[in-house]
């Protein structure tokens, strides 16, 4: 999963100064070469019983300060969501692994 979600969390991220993700670019492409978005995405396979746990971190990550156990604790009677430990620590691996692929390149 955490593979699929580094992949993902990539094609999120904004090209350049503009406002379109590379998601958005690459569904352009498809549609001027006549081919399916899928091929050009290249997301690892992922076991579709857990991607609502992107979901979930989605709907977590609010800011770019790192995700805490209260957070999740808060959401969970919020949205009335029994969220189990496996649950808990694979969203905090999801926050850890969305933090490395959106960190902000060093300039040289």
């Amino acid at each position: 999963m955490i593979e699929y979600a580094e992949r993902f969390f990539q094609l999120q991220k904004t090209i350049g100064d503009t406002t379109q993700t590379l998601f958005e670019s690459l569904k352009i492409i498809a549609e001027k070469k006549k081919v399916h978005p899928d091929t050009l995405y290249k997301l690892p396979k992922c076991n579709p019983k857990i991607l609502y746990l992107i979901e979930w971190f989605y709907d977590l990550k609010k800011s770019p300060e790192p995700i805490t156990y209260s957070e999740i604790e808060a959401w969970s009677k919020l949205t009335n969501k029994a969220v189990t430990p496996n649950e808990v620590e694979a969203i905090m691996r999801l926050d850890l692994q969305y933090s490395i692929t959106n960190k902000p390149k060093k300039d040289k």
